[in-house]
C-alpha cells in the first residue's frame, strides 16, 4: 500500500500552535509530498469534525488518501455527503476492528493500532485490517494515552 509511505496524523493544537489551521497543513503537508492523511479530532464535536472532514476531502482527498480517526460515524456520514474519504483508523480501545470492517465496507481503508506483539499477532490473524500502526516507537506529547515505549526502533 504505497499510500502509506508518507502518512501524516493531524494535530488540533500543534497546527494551531504553528499558526495554521489544520486545513492549511494537511494542504501543505500533500503538495510537500505527505501521500496520507488520518485526520485525528479527539477534542472536536461530530459535526465539527465531519465540516473539517469534508473541506479536506474536498481540497486533498483525490490527491491522497483522507483517513478518519476512530470516528466511523464522521466516516460514514462524509461518504453519505459524497466526500472522498478513504478510510478509518482505530485503537485496541475503539469498536471492534470486524465490527468496523462490517460497517465501513470491504472497499474502504481500515487501519488498527497495535502496541504488543500479541496485539500485531491479533491484528494479523484477522484478515479485516489493511495496515497496522505500531506504536509507540518515540516518546511523543501529542497521545496523552499513547501506551509505553514498544521496544522497537525506528
Amino acid at each position: 500500500m504505497n499510500a502509506l509511505a508518507l502518512y501524516l496524523v493531524t494535530d488540533h493544537d500543534l497546527c494551531e500552535g504553528a499558526g495554521r489551521s489544520i486545513l492549511d497543513t494537511v494542504i501543505a503537508a500533500v503538495d510537500g509530498g505527505v501521500t496520507c492523511v488520518q485526520l485525528r479530532e479527539k477534542d472536536n464535536q461530530a459535526k465539527d469534525f465531519l465540516d473539517l472532514t469534508m473541506q479536506v476531502c474536498q481540497a486533498v482527498g483525490a490527491k491522497v488518501p483522507v483517513i478518519i480517526n476512530d470516528r466511523v460515524d464522521v466516516f460514514l456520514a462524509a461518504r453519505a455527503q459524497g466526500a472522498a474519504v478513504a478510510g478509518v483508523h482505530v485503537g485496541q480501545s475503539d469498536l471492534a476492528a470486524g465490527l468496523v470492517r462490517q460497517m465501513i465496507g470491504a472497499d474502504a481503508i481500515l487501519g488498527l493500532s497495535a502496541s504488543t506483539p500479541e496485539e500485531i499477532r491479533l491484528a494479523e490473524e484477522s484478515g479485516v485490517v489493511d495496515y497496522i500502526g505500531i506504536a509507540t516507537v518515540r516518546a511523543t506529547a501529542t497521545k496523552e494515552d499513547a501506551p509505553r515505549l514498544s521496544g522497537l526502533r525506528a
